[in-house]
């Protein structure tokens, strides 16, 4: 029964995989299970009819209280955190020497496109090229891989099976080092390639360059190979983990007995046989370390490492395809059956249009606003709808505190805003700022402010100034920067109401307001003022802020 493909999955999952033998936890403990129960029984018969019938009681109660020492022990010993980690380093290695297999497509399909020639010439170069990158990686896999040394023990067989001539035989085992020899044929890759570069095989340089790039890619994956066959996870690592694991179990072996009820120990209120959760604990704990041990090296010959011979196979023979059978095939080309159509509707069958899914639109496509959320703050007169529409808004046209030259829907023209002149310059007239400059008069202290016949609106209030201004108790007091005591002091009225200072000076916001006439009823600075003789009490209302 195959357990690799499962064909349906019914209630429970993976239910139908925990009935396979093959690369199954059954398979990898069953042994450990074993003595760990047959352990776990014979401590059990000792203490049930050995110890506890004993003449002296004084050796049922030391056992007891060495179980229950033991299980103290087991409670606080980290052994999920130290496997845990250890399982971590281990899997995260496991995963980087799959990525570091070299695999030849890469090289092989820039050699079919750069080396030219349909000749029994450009044949011979393009097939050597692709069996020397085959050859480098096959070295590099009997360094590493126990299915490939069996396979290719010695030179001589892989001569025999076709990937080695008999001259490259005699020239690797010449060479005089006793390092790994799997780097020798991308050496004999390159001197070909530059060879043919010069019998004009290869048409430019920056081919030559695309070429060799991808064989040092391929060349540094055979490093990487190499480095992690000889680094491996420390040794004292694994003993600590290994160390850690077994002597928890040895101390659940005592500290998970079953002692007598009678005894009224904390736990303890029933007896039972076997240790049914205690087994599934060991299964967890060390089913994990044991994964741990096959994921080190997955190049071995366990049922979940990598079928290297496999992928030797594979290799050899999509590289000779690609540069040989392949090579030149012109194909006809044909208008495709969709060369008119510009959404493609590719056609399900029976069974897959059940599971047929939508386009994601993203996470924020669910986002609804209302018309009002979605106008622009610059451009109130513009309304979006949800069908990317843009219609006209009357938000202008009402009337308001702004004067708005709009209409107000009703045929009516608000009035134009009054117009505002300071130093003999109309502020509300659409001009530059140069012929603004050009009608400011001269004189830096010539505050005149004048006003056309139109009242000027008054100035709104914010609710919290309004709130203070009603407030009983009286505000404090502004001190503004660089002010003395002394110029306070003369701020002040005297007895005719009249402020203490010249006429000579600018004018403070107290006396500038008590010009103007603008006092407000609830702000006590402003109460004791009263008008100056000076001030022409007729035209007060005439004055503008």
């Amino acid at each position: 029964m195959s357990c690799q493909k499962p064909k349906k999955f019914k209630l429970g999952g993976f239910a139908r995989l925990l009935f396979c033998w093959k690369a199954s936890v059954y398979k990898l403990l069953w042994r450990e299970v074993l003595c760990f129960l047959a352990l776990y029984t014979v401590i059990s018969l000792l203490y049930r009819y050995v110890i506890s019938t004993a003449m002296d009681a004084h050796f049922k109660t030391t056992f007891e209280e060495v179980a229950l020492y033991a299980y103290n022990y087991t409670a606080v010993f980290p052994i999920s955190f130290v496997l845990g980690f250890y399982v971590t380093v281990v899997f995260d290695r496991w995963w980087m020497q799959f990525k570091a297999i070299p695999w030849p497509d890469r090289v092989v399909n820039n050699v079919s496109a750069h080396i030219t020639g349909a000749n029994e010439r450009g044949r011979l170069v393009r097939r050597a090229l692709v069996r020397y990158v085959n050859l480098s990686a096959i070295l590099i896999y009997r360094i590493g891989s126990k299915r490939v040394r069996k396979r290719f023990p010695t030179f001589q067989h892989l001569v025999e099976a076709g990937v080695m001539t008999k001259r490259e035989k005699e020239v690797i085992k010449k060479l005089p080092s006793d390092n790994p020899k799997y780097w020798v044929p991308c050496t004999w890759f390159v001197n070909l390639v530059r060879q043919v570069k010069k019998e004009g095989m290869i048409d430019s340089d920056p081919a030559v360059k695309t070429i060799i790039d991808e064989l040092n890619n391929f060349q540094n994956k055979c490093d990487e190979l190499y480095g992690f066959d000889w680094i491996i996870v420390p040794l004292v690592y694994t003993q600590v983990v290994t160390i850690a694991t077994y002597s928890y179990f040895l101390a659940c072996t005592v500290g998970r007995q079953y002692l007598d009820p009678t005894a009224n120990y904390d736990g303890h209120t029933f007896d039972l046989y076997f240790p049914g959760f205690t087994v599934l604990e060991f299964v967890f704990y060390v089913g994990w370390l044991k994964v741990a041990e096959n994921l080190m090296n997955p190049f071995g010959e366990d049922d979940d490492d990598f079928d290297m011979n496999w992928i030797v196979d594979r290799n050899l023979e999509m590289s000779f395809l690609a540069v040989d059978d392949l090579y030149d095939t012109e194909i006809p080309l044909e208008p495709d059956p969709h060369i008119d159509v510009h959404t493609i509707d590719m056609p399900y069958t029976n069974a897959s249009i059940k599971k047929k899914g939508k386009a994601w639109q993203g996470s924020a496509s669910k986002v609804r606003l209302s018309r009002k959320d979605m106008v622009f703050t610059n451009m109130p007169e513009k309304i979006f709808t949800e069908d990317d529409e843009i219609i006209s808004s009357g938000l202008l046209s009402k009337p308001n505190n702004s004067y708005s030259n709009h209409n107000t829907g009703n045929g009516r023209q608000n009035p134009p805003p009054p117009a505002y002149i300071e130093n003999e310059v109309n502020l509300t007239e659409n001009r530059s700022h140069q012929e603004l400059l050009q009608d400011t008069p001269n004189s830096p202290n010539d505050n005149t402010w004048h006003k056309r016949d139109s009242p000027t609106p008054p100035k709104r209030l914010s609710h919290s100034t309004q709130a203070r201004r009603r407030s009983p108790k009286g505000h404090r007091r502004k001190v503004y920067r660089g002010r003395t005591p002394a110029m306070e002091e003369a701020d002040e009225p005297d007895e005719g109401g009249c402020s203490q200072r010249g006429d000579d000076h600018d004018p403070t916001p107290r006396e500038y307001y008590a010009q103007q006439g603008r006092q407000s009823s609830g702000d006590s600075d402003f109460n004791n003022l009263i008008p100056c003789k000076d001030i022409d009490i007729d035209n007060l209302n005439e004055s503008v802020i």
